[in-house]
């Protein structure tokens, strides 16, 4: 598999070898959704973690009011938590822009947990994958990647 331009400097393309031959994709079509409401603005951040000890709800209450506080946004709601055996803890926020979940799977080890931030309001995702680094550091957080949108 290579990588390359094309003649129009914003659209990328890669080949894919089958049999002998170079299919070249276009990448500008891959994972595109239509925009539905292009005057209201989106920002999504999903952020994705292993840790060594359980989150507790009161620890998850904790961190998205200050994941709030961090990110300037506006409660709504208090967190609200919920719990299923097979799967763990669910803890989600509402904003006046938006909101944010949080899921544990306490079974599962090390302990995965998802954090999805949506918000209308924009955002620095740096800050909030910073913060949500420092905040579980002492809860022995192993691993923490994340995906903007």
């Amino acid at each position: 598999m290579f990588t390359t331009t094309t003649a129009i400097p914003t659209v990328i393309t890669f080949g894919i070898k089958i049999a002998g031959v170079v299919e070249l994709v276009d990448t500008s079509r891959i994972n595109k959704m239509k925009n539905l409401a292009e005057t209201i603005f989106r920002q999504r951040l999903i952020m994705e973690g292993l840790i060594e000890q359980n989150i507790p709800p009161s620890l998850m209450v904790e961190y998205l009011e200050d994941l709030s506080d961090e990110l300037d946004m506006v409660p709504l709601t208090a967190p609200a938590c919920s719990y299923h055996a097979d799967h763990g803890w669910c803890s989600h926020m509402h904003w006046i822009t938006s909101g944010v979940h949080m899921y544990t799977w306490e079974h599962h080890k090390p302990i995965f947990f998802t954090v999805d931030v949506y918000t209308c309001k924009p955002f620095d995702d740096s800050v909030a994958v910073s913060f949500t680094k420092n905040f579980f550091k002492s809860k022995g957080l192993i691993e923490l990647v994340h995906k903007s949108m």
